[in-house]
């Protein structure tokens, strides 16, 4: 473990690293602020960067006091989380809060007695490494979640069904919607889509949590599923709090009926929040493209969406 001594008496230093040398730490010293900036900085530049593991200023130095040196030293990005441990003779509770306010993390007085310096030391590398324990951990745990956040996107993909609503996902929609298209041309029938959402839904998660707002998205997809689940309909979570539902063989009128059935009945769980729809029907041919209806969909949700 490497520890810097800074303080502008020579005696002082020696005496500190004394103490610390013959407790088996390694030891650097410089005498003022503008030298250990200098020091710390030059450490930074080597390759692989050296680093400090532990720094321990006095406070009144000429120029600049430890308590400057202190606040520069966590401004730079590589010792920003370098433990520093002041040193003083006055221990007065401004100087001290002085010190903590610019990231010390203790304080030891003057004159310096080893039993104290010693504690104080270990104690603090004790909580240093700690604190890197749990870091790692933190970051350990965080990789491990995204990884099985994406092992359940796979597998949702794998299965076709969205794991939030039990939808379909749009992966699987999308593969429907192609073979139904192709059908419907070979079969000359139209197909509708409704595509709907939930208006503003960012801001319903934000005020009431995402708690709260998976609750209504759920509710949301099995009122959906309930009112469109007729023989041949399919209904599937298209990204976020947007939906889409496939009507083969359904005109436009008869689509927009059903859309406004989805309305009333989704406004009747009284979930605080609104619902936009967008409605488009088309007639499969080797001049149409169900990206358009899609779009067209989209589009009309968009345009009532602006009229609200």
């Amino acid at each position: 473990m490497a520890i810097l001594v800074v303080d502008d008496s020579a005696d002082e230093r020696f005496l500190v690293s004394s103490f610390l040398q013959a407790a088996g730490y390694d030891v650097v010293t410089a005498d003022s602020m503008d030298s250990t900036l200098e020091y710390l900085k030059g450490l930074n530049a080597k390759n692989p960067p050296a680093t400090i593991d532990m720094i321990l200023l006095d406070v009144l130095m000429p120029q600049h006091d430890g308590i400057e040196a202190c606040r520069r030293i966590k401004a730079l990005k590589q010792f920003h989380d370098v433990p520093v441990l002041m040193i003083s003779g006055e221990a007065a509770p401004g100087n001290v809060q002085l010190a903590y306010n610019q990231g010390a993390i203790d304080y030891i007085r003057k004159p310096v007695i080893r039993s104290e310096l010693l504690a104080r030391v270990a104690l603090v590398s004790k909580l240093q490494e700690e604190i890197k324990l749990r870091k790692e951990q933190a970051k350990q745990l965080q990789e491990l979640t995204q990884q099985l956040e994406a092992a359940n996107q796979r597998l949702q993909g794998l299965s076709g069904v969205d794991g939030l609503t039990e939808l379909m996902n749009w992966g699987r929609f999308d593969e429907l919607f192609e073979q139904e298209w192709k059908r419907a041309a070979r079969e000359n029938f139209p197909i509708s889509l409704i595509f709907f959402a939930l208006d503003d839904f960012k801001a319903f998660n934000e005020t009431y949590g995402y708690l709260t707002g998976d609750e209504c998205l759920q509710r949301t997809a099995t009122a959906a599923r309930e009112t469109l689940g007729h023989p041949g309909h399919v209904v599937a979570r298209y990204r976020g709090a947007e939906f889409v539902a496939m009507l083969p063989g359904m005109g436009e009128e008869d689509t927009t009926h059903l859309a406004e059935l989805l309305r009333k009945t989704i406004e009747a769980l009284d979930l605080g929040i609104t619902l936009v729809l967008g409605v488009a029907t088309g007639h499969p041919n080797e001049f149409t493209s169900r990206v358009t209806l899609l779009a067209s969909a989209k589009e009309a949700l968009i345009k009532n969406k602006q009229g609200t």
